[in-house]
């Protein structure tokens, strides 16, 4: 069966390449076990560099609607509450004011500058 899936994940991705411009790397599990992984298009246009199944890629904020929705399980299962202080969970951001909450974090209304400092996109380019 997992032969059959990897083989129809590699032609539609082949097909998809064809169509669109795809640039990325692909991971497929099942069970808990990666089952396909493969790069497609360049990770690097200027080198002409091609990504595979181990490019770093930086992906940056795609990631907060994963968060978010985790934040959101664990307030179902009473793990924690949107209305919580945020710095009960995040003591070592000594920036973080008191009446923050977990809800002001997901809806970007804290008032928060960025934590990172100001050289941290400066940094993204040097790696």
């Amino acid at each position: 069966m997992n032969n059959l899936i990897v083989e129809k994940i590699n032609e539609f991705m082949d097909l998809y390449c064809k169509t669109w411009p795809f640039s990325g790397s692909i991971l497929v599990s099942q069970k808990g076990q990666a089952i396909f992984k493969k790069g497609y298009g360049l990770a690097s246009h200027e080198y002409n560099i091609p990504n595979t199944a181990q490019t770093k890629h930086r992906i940056c904020s795609i990631t907060k609607q994963f968060t978010a929705m985790a934040i959101m399980i664990l307030q179902e299962r009473g793990l924690l509450n949107v209305q919580d202080k945020a710095n009960k969970y995040m003591a070592e951001y000594k920036e973080l004011d008191e009446r923050i909450t977990i809800h002001h974090l997901l809806t970007h209304t804290s008032g928060l500058q960025y934590l990172f400092g100001s050289d941290f996109e400066k940094s993204l380019n040097n790696h």
